[in-house]
């Protein structure tokens, strides 16, 4: 099995389970807080921007990954932007839409984009 490949499958669990637990909650709904006093509301988090943390550290893993084992050669522009942004599309369709709604399809679609982008010499 080419290393690249391996590095691939490796990187994104790591790399999309490595989310804590404020990613995982706040990635696809506002974070808002009531002030106990007044009842005012106010959004301290949008969801678009802790989706975006969360596949910055997605993609920084895949990166280290590839630089620690030597493969860095291997990696794109090109590639590092289409993972990232075929990421947050399929975060999207399963946090905010709801059209996934089982994670073996999340892990499917992701795991086929890194494939596709791999077979296609971008990464």
């Amino acid at each position: 099995m080419d290393v690249g490949l391996l590095l691939l499958g490796s990187t994104h669990f790591v790399g999309d389970f490595l989310q804590n637990d404020w990613m995982a909650r706040f990635k696809a709904m506002d974070l808002i807080v009531e002030d106990p006093v007044t009842g005012k509301k106010t959004c301290v988090h949008r969801w678009y921007t802790v989706l975006m943390w969360h596949v910055g550290l997605y993609t920084s893993v895949m990166i280290l990954g590839y630089l620690c084992s030597g493969n860095g050669d291997r990696l794109t522009p090109q590639g590092i932007v289409a993972d990232a942004v075929t990421h947050y599309l399929t975060d999207v369709l399963k946090g905010r839409l709801k059209l996934v709604t089982m994670i073996w399809i999340d892990q499917l679609i992701h795991l086929t984009t890194r494939a596709v982008l791999w077979h296609l010499g971008w990464l």
